[in-house]
């Protein structure tokens, strides 16, 4: 076997992984995460509760075709627990902005109820993040979060590298909400599988993650075989970019100054801990493996004021400037993005020029467009 054969083994061997008979993956078009997460966790518990009560009345015949009847019991799980429970859920009534969705998880041998309050209405972008945000708002600092904000915009190709898969999703996530109420028409992959990385030699913008590390990359020679992307090593917090992928943060008047003040509220015991570590000798380049996956109310609430400053800050210095009537090019229904561009132009303020000429090219916001006029 090759030293990399050698690695690739040694590698794997460090990775925990389940062999299952049965996968299930349940899908909705409501991004209800936190929801879903808990109704998913609390079948889960049912049923290893309902397993444990069902191997103490084993008999000792059954104990000597254990897996067959363990194969049986889990069959019967999904039909009787599962796709009933499930069932009631999809028939369920949707509750309105602001109100709760009461649902009872209904097992064998006991019932769990389970609430859910909707956020209003102004926040319902924030729903597929709401598990998310807070977490990446501990771990990435303020200039950094504006620099891939500013990056993913002006349709930068950008790959990030963690060992932690916890942190490279909730990233991706918010990154792609973050940018509302813009949508990302480019590739979208979570975690991409090694024998699929010639993707990043794919044309147009896209934002990727890898469930590795900076080893995994200098091994590949990513970098060099793919310069036109940029990569973000988490775990060390190192990125290597071509200068000419480089972008300056956005820099819009009147908005660094709310944005450092909610994030120092978010992390002043976070960033404290973090400071004591660096007083002792020990070494805190992986500190995102102890990084807090649980929140509170207050954390939320901070985290999605973050949230709501980018959303507001682009309707304020950009989308407010857009002309209230669509602008054709000779009368043909072609909408002409140069003079929408031009009078947005002229009435932005100086300091938000720089990022909106660039920003004003982009197939993002040709999109935003296209439908912003469509749906009058």
């Amino acid at each position: 076997m090759s030293d990399k054969g050698s690695k690739d083994k040694k590698s794997l061997s460090r990775v925990k992984y389940w062999e299952v008979n049965k996968a299930m993956c349940f899908m909705s078009y409501y991004p209800f995460t936190t929801f879903f997460f808990d109704v998913l966790m609390k079948i889960l518990n049912l049923l290893k509760v309902e397993r444990m009560v069902k191997m103490t009345e084993l008999t000792p015949t059954d104990l000597d075709r254990h897996e067959s009847v363990d194969m049986k019991f889990t069959d019967n799980f999904f039909e009787n627990v599962i796709k009933k429970n499930l069932g009631a859920l999809l028939s369920a009534n949707i509750p309105t902005f602001g109100a709760l969705l009461n649902f009872k998880l209904l097992g064998s041998f006991a019932e769990t109820q389970i609430e859910f309050k909707l956020d209003q209405q102004n926040l319902a972008y924030t729903f597929e993040v709401s598990w998310a945000c807070t977490v990446v708002f501990r771990y990435i600092t303020y200039k950094d979060l504006l620099w891939f904000y500013t990056a993913l915009l002006l349709e930068r190709k950008l790959v990030f590298l963690t060992s932690n898969i916890h942190l490279l999703t909730a990233i991706l996530f918010v990154l792609k909400s973050l940018i509302k109420p813009f949508s990302y028409p480019f590739p979208l992959i979570f975690n991409l599988p090694e024998v699929l990385t010639v993707y990043c030699d794919a044309p147009g913008a896209a934002l990727i993650g890898i469930n590795k590390g900076e080893e995994y990359l200098k091994e590949q020679e990513l970098f060099q075989q793919y310069p036109s992307c940029i990569f973000v090593c988490l775990d060390e917090e190192k990125m290597y970019l071509d200068p000419e992928n480089n972008v300056q943060s956005v820099q819009f008047n009147n908005f660094e100054r709310p944005l450092i003040t909610y994030y120092t509220k978010l992390n002043s015991n976070f960033n404290r801990a973090i400071v004591e570590a660096k007083k002792s000798s020990k070494r805190i380049a992986n500190k995102h493996e102890s990084i807090k996956l649980t929140e509170d109310h207050e954390e939320r609430e901070k985290s999605f004021k973050i949230m709501e400053l980018f959303k507001e800050t682009i309707e304020k210095k950009l989308l407010s400037f857009i002309p209230s009537r669509p602008i054709y090019k000779n009368n043909n229904k072609e909408l002409d993005y140069d003079e929408i561009g031009r009078i947005i132009m002229a009435r932005a303020k100086d300091v938000d020029k720089k990022f909106l000429k660039e920003f004003l090219q982009t197939q993002i916001w040709a999109y935003y467009v296209e439908m912003h006029y469509s749906n009058q």
